[in-house]
């Protein structure tokens, strides 16, 4: 496995790309057919943990919702890269709501 996080404070979601190797294929095609689960309204969450044996419990270092993800042959193994973003879908769905006062206008750039 591979992966690469580059944790950020602006806006923006913290993306997350990961190069897993040689996932089984029902997992593969679990993935792709079930990246968004519409009964559920949700999309396919990834976790990553990451540290040492000596933890108890290792820490959560990424947790994010899939986006784009793709599999290719490359000889013998089978590469899965899935790209994800944490509150990605906070972000794509999140409503707000604000309350004005009379004769409020919305400044112009």
């Amino acid at each position: 496995m591979e992966f690469d996080i580059v944790p950020h404070t602006s806006p923006p979601p913290t993306p997350g790309k990961f190069r897993i190797y040689n996932l089984a294929e029902s997992t593969r095609r679990n993935l792709f057919h079930v990246r968004y689960d519409i009964d559920n309204d949700k999309y396919q969450r990834v976790q990553m943990f990451a540290g040492y044996k000596t933890n108890k419990q290792l820490p959560l270092v990424f947790l994010g919702n899939v986006f784009p993800a793709s599999t290719q042959r490359s000889g013998p193994d089978w590469i899965t890269e899935i790209e994800a973003f944490d509150g990605g879908v906070g972000i794509l769905s999140g409503q707000i709501s604000l309350t004005k006062p009379k004769n409020w206008s919305a400044p112009r750039y």
